[in-house]
């Protein structure tokens, strides 16, 4: 019997391939027998990158550039002849703001100089996962990067953020790239299901201020309709990091991707799952966001479609109704009466190779 194990990371925890590693020791410490394999997974979030390029023999590697404070950093990559692809959450992630940060002061100019320097050292086709942002200004530094100039509309966006003007980098170099921005939320640029009052909070917006930039930012979209003549702010993934799906689409062509389903056509995910026995996969979190095109959602549709059992483990579950929306035919959560949320990241090795030998024993005992 074959079971083919493709978790997403655990947040602030443990790794996609770490993950695996823990379910593959729990699978055959309950029976030794069972053939596993291995495919660590990621949708789009931070870490996506390295999942692709171990994947498809991409050659890791690192360039000089800025984050989204304007302050150095060396960016990990990876690449192939042409092609390369990188997480934004190295240049603008969520763990950079901090009350000396805030994310009203984070630009995406990182991102436009970045780019720049890549196509400089010679690629040309350039994904980049967006998740795990911590920018919210839709594009606005990046705009500014390549030397748009803003008319009055889009000024709205200007007065509300507390960004620097950046340094204008060549341009036209964007026409010469060909840019995938893989997405793992399907957020709109503005509105209800928009970047600020969905993603706001947990970037440290108070509800006035999420409030008040979701007006700004079709302020900015409309702005931008009169000087580009398109609009895509209600695409679903437009409002990933903090619009930047948005704003590559308008100011670079960029192609905007589900990150998972991106993922598993690399990999050959289906062709695995099609010929498996059982399906694990997992997360740390499972939410109604998990419907939006995370790993777990992707992974137990492809796993319904050829009709094999497919479980999760994860950190925590909202309910049993999420669980069996999402697909999965059960869940086993690590955090519980005996497990602590701290105890669940602390040693989420230990807990995860737990969780995947009682699930094996029970499905054993329940054939």
């Amino acid at each position: 019997m074959k079971v083919l194990v493709c978790p997403d990371s655990f947040k602030g925890s443990l790794s996609a391939g770490e993950v695996s590693i823990a379910l593959e020791k729990g699978i055959k410490k309950a029976e030794k027998s069972l053939q596993v394999i291995q495919i660590p997974m990621a949708d789009g979030g931070e870490g996506t990158a390295e999942i692709l390029g171990k994947h498809l023999g991409f050659e890791q590697d690192q360039i000089s550039t800025q984050n989204a404070f304007e302050e150095p950093v060396s960016l990990v990559f990876w690449k192939k002849n042409e092609d390369c692809f990188f997480d934004i959450a190295a240049l603008a992630g969520h763990q950079l703001l901090d009350q000396n940060h805030s994310v009203l002061q984070a630009t995406s100019a990182c991102l436009a100089k970045t780019l720049y320097e890549l196509k400089t050292a010679g690629f040309r086709n350039i994904t980049i996962a967006l998740g795990g942002s911590g920018i919210a200004d839709a594009g606005l530094g990046f705009a500014k990067a390549i030397g748009e100039e803003l008319n009055v509309q889009q000024q709205e966006l200007v007065a509300f953020l507390d960004i620097q003007t950046p340094k204008i980098i060549q341009p036209d170099f964007l026409s010469e790239l060909n840019i995938r921005a893989l997405v793992d939320v399907n957020a709109t640029l503005h509105g209800v299901s928009g970047s600020a009052l969905v993603f706001g909070k947990q970037k440290g917006l108070s509800e006035q201020q999420r409030i008040e930039l979701d007006k700004c930012l079709v302020a900015w979209a409309n702005g931008t309709k009169r000087q580009k003549g398109v609009d895509p702010s209600l695409i679903p993934g437009a409002g990933a990091a903090g619009g930047m799906g948005y704003a590559l689409m308008v100011f670079a062509k960029a192609k905007l991707l589900s990150g998972s389903s991106f993922i598993a056509e690399q990999i050959g995910l289906e062709k695995q799952i099609a010929e498996c026995d059982i399906v694990l996969t997992g997360e740390g979190k499972l939410d109604n966001q998990s419907k939006q095109g995370k790993v777990v959602h992707h992974v137990a549709q492809l796993a319904n479609k050829h009709n094999k059992p497919v479980f999760g483990i994860v950190g925590s579950a909202a309910d049993n109704d999420i669980i069996s929306g999402i697909g999965l035919d059960g869940a086993i959560q690590l955090i519980g009466p005996d497990v602590s949320e701290k105890d669940a990241i602390e040693r989420a090795a230990f807990h995860l190779e737990d969780c995947a030998y009682t699930l094996i024993k029970y499905l054993q005992e329940n054939e």
